[in-house]
């Protein structure tokens, strides 16, 4: 089976159709100034906009209009992590697999994609999935795998048609190793945990 990527996101939308320094920050990060949408993000992100918060510690993590600090990125993105922001908890757990500026953990890892996973972010869903393909920080699980890749395809977004070719080609090579039995115990898998997850919704 080839390598298996990981998936980091910046938030590059914001809630409200109104705009404002946040989707300016976004406008200007996108023609490549950085420091400008740093200046329009700091505000908000210490005021605890969570998306605020989340693209400061990418251009930290990354040395756009900033030093390059792994520390800094943390201290965001534990900061939106704590309010439940799915980016924040998908990038903590990238930054605990590859050891960026904090002890490396892929136990620590798959708790945090598994947080963002359960609540349908397709980015963390395929994270997870392949550390149950690979047995990294939990015991290795061909079927959980598929189950998760499976959820990813399902949850991408419009625009996101790449990631979602990414996640199904990575399923078709995980199938080739499996057992007919074990890729029906993956879809199995999957259609409880949506119908799980609607009877949730509902509930709400």
């Amino acid at each position: 089976m080839r390598s298996l990527p990981l998936i980091a996101a910046l938030v590059l939308f914001a809630t409200g159709a109104a705009a404002g320094p946040l989707e300016d920050g976004i406008a200007a990060y996108n023609r490549g100034d950085a420091r400008t949408a740093l200046k329009l993000w700091q505000p908000l992100a210490d005021a605890g906009n969570p998306d605020a918060q989340v693209n400061i510690g990418v251009l930290h993590a990354n040395g756009e209009g900033v030093p390059q600090s792994y520390a800094e990125a943390l201290t965001w993105y534990r900061k939106a992590a704590d309010q439940g922001d799915v980016f924040a908890l998908n990038n903590l757990g990238l930054m605990y697999m590859r050891g960026q500026g904090i002890t490396a953990s892929d136990r620590m890892a798959v708790q945090l994609y598994r947080q963002a996973a359960d609540r349908n972010f397709a980015p963390a869903q395929f994270n997870l999935a392949t550390m149950y393909a690979q047995g990294r920080g939990i015991e290795k699980d061909k079927a959980e795998a598929y189950k998760w890749l499976t959820l990813a395809m399902a949850a991408y977004q419009p625009g996101d048609e790449a990631k979602r070719d990414d996640a199904e080609d990575l399923r078709a090579d995980l199938a080739k190793d499996m057992t007919p039995a074990e890729a029906a115990e993956g879809e199995r898998r999957a259609k409880d945990w949506t119908t799980a997850a609607k009877k949730k919704l509902i509930r709400l």
